[in-house]
């Protein structure tokens, strides 16, 4: 039933009614708000030549368009939004966002598809062992890589969205308990190097954790850079600052590759640009911003 079928005699509450009226009267732009060009585009001119070759230009997929759709399903859920509007706002005195999103199911973040993924690697076929995915949330975007792995693992903080990668059926470890030298075939750190209280060292670990001859480095990264920290109910700075220049995502993308991912041991393979896309509220159906995922692997000095 959709939201516009409920008479407005069922809803007793002046907040309730005042609630639903807004949900139905946005005048919510359709998945076209966006051009191809606004999510997909990228501005080579901004980069090195050498970076601009490897460029991989996506495009709104099949995947992409469904998840929208099921954003624009749920924004219509009026009376599921509004209690998840109560209870965010009751959780949000114990928990961080992370958790509140685990415990009330909701809140997935959609960062590129299967088909997406298999345009940065250049070959659908490629299949490996051991894929760990760092930060994986509910471990949405993990299932999107998981096909191509016959071991899939995850790290994740919180409780909430542990309990739900579990049930995904995906081996859950420790935060600090995932280190193992030269044992991954693929690590995946979608959008956790600005979320993260010490990025620097974090990068340096999977270094050490790909197998050093094949092991593959799938990055995404949110520009412009914005670092925080989740810190139960509060936010602070990391302790390991990620400063980067730039007044465009390009930019941005260029200097972190010169003075954080390459001095690091790092090279770039491949690279596109997609909208880090997550589930929306009763102001709006979903919400993104920009990013930047790179393929990269263990330099050869």
């Amino acid at each position: 039933m959709t939201s516009t079928s409920w008479p407005l005699g069922y809803i007793r509450s002046p907040l309730a009614r005042n609630i639903y009226l807004t949900a139905i009267q946005n005048d919510v732009a359709s998945c076209d708000c966006c051009s191809d060009d606004k999510w997909y585009g990228f501005n080579k001119s901004l980069v090195t030549d050498e970076t601009a070759s490897k460029f991989t230009e996506c495009n709104r997929d099949e995947t992409t368009v469904a998840f929208l759709d099921q954003c624009y399903v749920k924004y219509n859920w009026v009376f599921t939004q509004v209690w998840h509007m109560f209870a965010k706002t009751l959780l949000s005195f114990f928990l961080s966002v992370t958790s509140t999103n685990g415990l009330l199911n909701r809140g997935s973040m959609f960062v590129m598809s299967s088909g997406q993924f298999e345009s940065l690697l250049d070959s659908p076929d490629w299949h490996a062992d051991r894929l760990l995915d760092i930060g994986a949330g509910d471990g949405y975007s993990t299932s999107q890589l998981a096909d191509h792995f016959d071991n899939v693992y995850c790290t994740e903080a919180s409780g909430p969205m542990t309990k739900r990668l579990s049930d995904r059926g995906y081996t859950v470890f420790d935060i600090d308990g995932w280190n193992k030298p030269e044992y991954y075939d693929m690590i995946s750190c979608l959008n956790v190097l600005d979320r993260c209280d010490k990025p620097l060292s974090l990068l340096q670990d999977i270094r050490k954790s790909l197998k050093p001859a094949t092991g593959l480095f799938l990055l995404a990264v949110v520009l412009p850079f914005n670092p925080l920290v989740e810190n139960g109910r509060r936010t602070t700075k990391p302790s390991e600052l990620v400063k980067l220049e730039g007044k465009t995502a390009e930019e941005q993308f260029q200097n972190l590759l010169d003075t954080v991912l390459v001095p690091l041991g790092f090279q770039l393979v491949s690279f596109t640009k997609v909208p880090y896309l997550s589930e929306g509220d009763l102001n709006a159906p979903y919400y993104f911003l920009t990013d930047i995922v790179m393929l990269l692997k263990v330099a050869e000095f």
